[in-house]
């Protein structure tokens, strides 16, 4: 890796290591450490791990169905081999590709964003 390395510190009690790996395999063990953290977790944290979900659902679901949705309540076409219907999903590339840009650029305001919010609603110095 062209002279890049990271020094590898090997646990204290192998033993121990070994023993907590064997005990931590498999489905029903990783679901419930999943749910216990879940129920560990701080509100806020809570609350956008829903959000956080539900977001990711909506994306994939317009990733799938926008080229279907456009093309065929937009351009009337149904026929992925017709003119229409490819200019109908070059439309779609065109939305996605403005979508992408916008999301990039508010990227870039969220802290602008939630520094104000946070000064107006809070006690915290944010000056030094």
């Amino acid at each position: 890796m062209d002279g890049v390395s990271n020094k590898e510190y090997p646990p204290q009690d192998v033993e121990l290591f070994e023993r907590e790996k064997q005990e931590s395999k498999g489905f029903v063990v990783g679901v419930k450490d999943i749910l216990i953290s879940f129920q560990n977790m701080p509100k806020t944290m809570k609350q956008l791990a829903i959000v956080q979900f539900f977001s990711w659902f909506a994306l994939f679901c317009m990733w799938i169905y926008t080229t279907s949705a456009v093309t065929s309540h937009i351009y009337k076409a149904t026929d992925p081999t017709s003119t229409l219907y490819n200019e109908g999903a070059d439309w779609v590339g065109v939305l996605f590709a403005a979508y992408n840009g916008f999301a990039a650029v508010a990227a870039f305001l969220l802290p602008v964003i939630a520094k104000k919010d946070v000064q107006k609603n809070s006690s915290y110095d944010f000056t030094g």
